[in-house]
Formats: C-alpha cells, structure tokens, sequence
C-alpha cells in the first residue's frame, strides 16, 4: 500500500487479521499508527517486570519493524518529517477559508499531533531498549533512531494556551468531543505530565479543562479517559468529580461501562481501573505514591499494586496524609521516590536523598520524615 518496508496497522485489526484502513467512518479510517500504538503495550510489559529477554525476542524487533516504516511514509514539511493523510480519530476540523472545501468538516490532514507523539514514543522506547540490551549507538538501527527522533515535529501550543490538536489552529465543529487524542502524551504516555515538562503540562491542562467544560465525557470510557488524565496532572479532586460523573451516568447495577447510558463497552471498566489506580501511585517518573489523592478519600490503603522498575508497593493515609508504605523489589532496580507532594520521606529509618540501589526480594519501608 505505501511501498515501505516495516509494519503498519490502521485503527482497526479484526479477527481476520486485517489491518487495513476501513471504508466505513472516514473520520478513523486513514489513521496509519495502529502498530505504534500496540507496542506501546509491549514495552509497558517490560518497564514494569525488566523482563529483558521478552524485550530482546519480542519488543524490540517489533520496535525496529515499526520505527522503519515511519521513516519510510513521512515526508518533510516544514523542516520536520510528518504523518500524512492521517487524521485525529475521531474529530474533525472546519477547512479555513483560504484552503479547498473552505467551511466544510474534514477529518483528514497532514502533521496530526496524536501522530507525533505517537511516533516519538516509538523512537524513544526503541533508544530505551536499546540501551538495556548493551546495542551500542553505532548500531545502525539506533542510529536511524536518533537521526530520527529530532526531526518529529515538537508540540505547539494554541492561542487559548492549550496543546494543539491539528498543525494549525482550526476551528473546532465539536469542542466537546469525547476523544482526547492530542492528549496522548498525557496519558498513557508521559511527556506531558508535571514532573517531566512542567510547560506541557499545563497546556495539556488547559486543553482538558476546554473539552471536559465543553461537555466532553459524554460516554462512559470518555469519562474515565478524563478521570486519568486529571489525575497524571496531579488534580485529584478533578479526577475524583470524573468518578462521580461515571457513576451518575454510566455504570449498570453491575457496575459495567455503558456507552449513553445502554450499550455496554469494556473502554470504561479498563479505564475506570487505571484513573483509581493512577490517583494512588504512578511509576512513569519514579514511583510516586498518593500523587493524585482526593480530598473526598481522607483515610484508606492500597495493596499490591505493580509499579515499573519491578516493585509492588503498599500504602496507607489518614486525614489525607500519607502514613506509611512498603516497596517490595522484585528486580534489584534503582528506587527513586516521591510521596504526595514531594514530602519528606524516611526510607528504612534513613533520610531519602535519592534513589537506592535495592536487593531484589528485599522490602523498604517508606514513612514521613
């Protein structure tokens, strides 16, 4: 289809294995970056487990085959190497008056953000794996990568301060839509989170407030696509209104996702899991513990949830305070922390001043300092 090498999957792989674009609903068809998406899955496996030998069998000839065909279907424009015809899934933007079909709602463009990020994402993982197989830099694979890395166009950021969705600031039809793909980078990817670009992340602040004031959420995996967005923000209260307005609307007596209240989509219960779990630990910039805490949960604990780098991790608050935790290692990685708002912590009776080089199958307790 592209005459690229690699491999390429559109929004939509059936049980047939078709991975084709559809002909259906123009507004998803044309989206090329289904397989960057996919092995996004594979290399969560492995940051959190540092399974290095399902990264050298599995992830890491799938990154290759997925970066290679990136390289080959952009095309500079601008002094940056762009997507295109692609497409925002599912929005649609309304043409200005200087372009063809001036006024009409189109889904389809060049330099999609989504597209960017998505591809960033890519470049930097296959670095990540390279780098903890011991593939030097002169590997020609890393090489195209990091050749590659700086010409993605970065993000831009709107007139309103928010993340921009299309290569320019098009008029929205629906500034309510209940996708929230510019924001990838939010979540689950990491790039727009505080910690790491304290600049993007209130941009991307700013884009989720317009929609979700706007009327966004309107299904029940919108909601809960919200719910974790606030919540890699840091904005727990937010997060925890995103619960209530789940529970107000979309949920069944089952407590099952539904779609406007009737049809039923696992989207919702899937993400409905993250937000909670997001708004009590987060591991994409070390593990961060009660990040996100709502003020509406004063007293509770958490138990046995997984953390990237191979820790399980225990905690425990009361009056909205964090009281105690224990990380268990299950891999002897560096531990970095950070408790609530960057309190100070004691880490087995010792000051934390950094991250410590732990012994697998050992537990560190975590307290106030």
């Amino acid at each position: 289809m592209y005459s690229c090498n690699g491999t390429v999957l559109h929004h939509n792989l059936d049980l047939w294995a078709d991975p084709a674009p559809t002909d259906n609903f123009r507004s998803s068809s044309m989206w090329p970056m289904g397989a960057a998406w996919l092995v996004q899955h594979m290399m969560e496996y492995y940051r959190f487990t540092n399974d290095t030998n399902f990264l050298e069998k599995t992830v890491y000839p799938y990154l290759i085959d997925v970066a290679t065909f990136y390289y080959c279907y952009t095309f500079e424009y601008e002094g940056w190497q762009v997507t295109g015809p692609s497409l925002s899934p599912e929005n649609t933007f309304k043409v200005p008056s200087r372009m063809s079909r001036a006024g009409s709602s189109e889904p389809m463009d060049i330099n999609i953000a989504m597209d960017d990020q998505l591809m960033r994402a890519v470049t930097i993982a296959l670095i990540e794996a390279a780098e903890a197989l011991g593939i030097p830099d002169t590997d020609k694979d890393v090489s195209n990568a990091k050749v590659f890395l700086p010409l993605i166009r970065p993000p831009q950021i709107g007139s309103q301060g928010q993340i921009l969705e299309w290569r320019f600031e098009y008029e929205e039809p629906d500034r309510a839509h209940r996708h929230f793909s510019p924001l990838y980078a939010l979540f689950p990817g990491y790039e727009f989170t505080p910690l790491f670009n304290k600049t993007l992340s209130k941009a991307a602040g700013v884009l989720v407030d317009r929609r979700i004031n706007s009327g966004s959420g309107s299904t029940g995996w919108s909601r809960t696509w919200a719910m974790n967005l606030y919540a890699r923000l840091l904005r727990g209260d937010d997060a925890w209104k995103m619960v209530q307005a789940w529970f107000a609307k979309f949920a069944t007596e089952g407590l099952w996702n539904t779609d406007h209240g009737a049809t039923f989509q696992i989207d919702g219960n899937f993400g409905f899991t993250s937000g909670v779990t997001e708004m009590l630990l987060q591991s994409h910039a070390g593990i961060h513990i009660l990040p996100a805490l709502p003020r509406a949960i004063p007293t509770g604990w958490l138990k046995g949830l997984t953390a990237r780098g191979g820790f399980v991790v225990d905690a425990q608050w009361e009056n909205s305070k964090f009281k105690t935790a224990t990380v268990t290692s299950n891999s002897g990685s560096d531990l970095t922390l950070r408790v609530s708002d960057g309190i100070d912590i004691l880490v087995d009776d010792i000051p934390y001043a950094g991250p410590v080089q732990t012994v697998k199958g050992r537990e560190y307790v975590i307290t106030p300092a």
